[in-house]
């Protein structure tokens, strides 16, 4: 009577196992959906995860989990958007004040992105001059070019700001290009990236002092900033930041638009 029983409990126990797999999938299902109905993304998701990995043969109960990950994302999407169209309109009222002082060019044959450039440092009112001229491209990229004009080639390929004893040089090569007119040598150093920051960041931190500007090469020639030098980058790598925030929340927005739409078509009705 005893073996009979055991048999019948070890038949029992086996039968229930194999519900259980799936009443523990969807137990796990109601308790993600509690988190989601008490906006407790994380831990819905924490949950949702565990059902793919310890479930990975039931097939109908993955399909619910992916439908309210989803559901997660697009209420993940669609707040993120929310806040981007409430923050990118500040910014573009922003950016279009100081764009006042910044004028765009654009070479569509040969570029990609144009650049702003202050109106201080525009060509007309530099011509036969030596200085950095700062610019800035239309995704908040900015970029710092030495410009050196005179009787004597210097082929420079770095350069050292000093200010009172605090000296920056510059660490990467930069673009290099040169030109002549009869007795006359035009020559620019084209910085970008973090070098171009540097060195306005000096600029920035010596606005008040004297800066002297050594142009390093088979001959070096030095120079001081002006005011307006100095003004001009300043104004320019604070625009650059506002460029630059307008164009990654212009891209978000984009993004998110089409992975919302996406999320829309998938998304079904438990």
């Amino acid at each position: 009577m005893r073996k009979i029983s055991a048999f019948l409990f070890l038949l029992l126990l086996c039968f229930a196992c194999s519900k259980t797999d799936e009443e523990r999938a969807s137990s796990l299902l109601d308790n993600a959906k509690e988190h989601i109905s008490n906006n407790e993304w994380n831990a819905a998701k924490i949950v949702l995860d565990s059902i793919h990995q310890e479930y990975p043969s039931l097939v109908e109960y993955r399909r619910m989990a992916d439908t309210l990950e989803w559901q997660i994302r697009l209420f993940e999407h669609e707040r993120t958007l929310s806040y981007i169209d409430t923050l990118l309109p500040i910014k573009k009222k922003e950016l279009n004040e100081m764009k006042k002082d910044f004028v765009f060019t654009k070479d569509t044959l040969y570029q990609d992105f144009g650049s702003y450039v202050h109106r201080k440092m525009q060509l007309a009112y530099n011509l036969k001059r030596t200085y950095l001229k700062p610019m800035v491209d239309e995704r908040g990229v900015f970029s710092l070019m030495s410009q050196y004009y005179g009787q004597v080639s210097v082929q420079h390929h770095a350069l050292t700001l000093e200010a009172e004893g605090v000296l920056y040089r510059s660490k990467d090569p930069g673009v290099y290009n040169a030109f002549a007119n009869e007795d006359m040598y035009a020559e620019n150093l084209l910085f970008e990236g973090t070098e171009a920051t540097n060195i306005a960041h000096f600029i920035i931190t010596q606005e008040q002092r004297t800066i002297k500007v050594c142009l390093k090469g088979v001959r070096d020639y030095s120079y001081f900033l002006t005011k307006n030098d100095k003004e001009a980058v300043i104004a320019t790598i604070n625009f650059s930041s506002i460029v630059a925030d307008c164009y990654r929340l212009e891209q978000e927005r984009t993004m998110l638009l089409n992975e919302i739409e996406k999320l829309k078509r998938r998304v079904v009705k438990l």
